[in-house]
């Protein structure tokens, strides 16, 4: 019984750890907590293979030399089979669901800031030349987007239109680049896809 605890314990830590980055937190962070927790994001998850690898030496060694710690070492195996399986299938189906769905919360958090920018033009004759100019007559506040993963929402002002922009880390170390354009303008040479009124690539790194 206590072992299916110990397992069940160790399978909630490392989900929680997989998911953590996407999944939407009810205050503002810093640029250092989104440092530190990607680099421990990316540490944990290159450094996974070869702890699997590590204990299934380990443990074949165990089985094979020491007769009296073989359940031992049979128990080493399911517990690095089972968190294979597990990695598997949470990297598979899980985190390209996840990725998505912060994709989507944070467009939705950044267009929060599409109608305060066109009332500004409306008034003003043309865009801010920062997004801190519509508070707070605008907008009471800028939006952040309350995603780990997806730290801020740029924006630039162009001739006759505007960019928002944001980076997403979907696995530790590529990078998903979000656009918006207000003319619906994009780089015709990057492979875009389409999230609505927005566009998004990936930068493998």
């Amino acid at each position: 019984m206590k072992k299916w605890i110990f397992l069940l314990i160790l399978s909630l830590i490392y989900l929680l750890i997989l998911i953590a980055p996407f999944v939407p937190l009810p205050m503002a962070f810093s640029d250092k907590l989104y440092i530190f927790f990607i680099s421990g994001y990316k540490i944990i998850t290159i450094s996974i293979p070869f702890i699997i690898l590590g204990g299934l030496i380990i443990s074949s060694i165990i089985i094979v030399f020491f007769k009296k710690n073989r359940r031992n070492g049979i128990r080493i195996l399911f517990y690095l089979f089972f968190m294979f399986i597990l990695s598997v299938i949470t990297n598979q189906f899980f985190i390209p669901r996840l990725v998505d769905f912060s994709r989507g919360y944070a467009i939705r958090r950044a267009e929060l800031l599409i109608k305060p920018l066109e009332k500004y033009k409306n008034d003003n004759g043309t865009y801010p030349n920062f997004v801190s100019e519509l508070v707070p007559n605008y907008i009471d506040k800028l939006p952040f987007t309350k995603i780990i993963s997806v730290p801020h929402i740029s924006y630039k002002k162009a001739h006759n239109s505007y960019n928002l922009m944001m980076g997403q880390r979907i696995n530790g170390w590529d990078v998903e680049i979000i656009l918006y354009n207000s003319n619906d303008e994009y780089d015709s040479t990057l492979k875009l896809k389409r999230h609505g009124n927005w566009r998004y690539y990936i930068v493998e790194q």
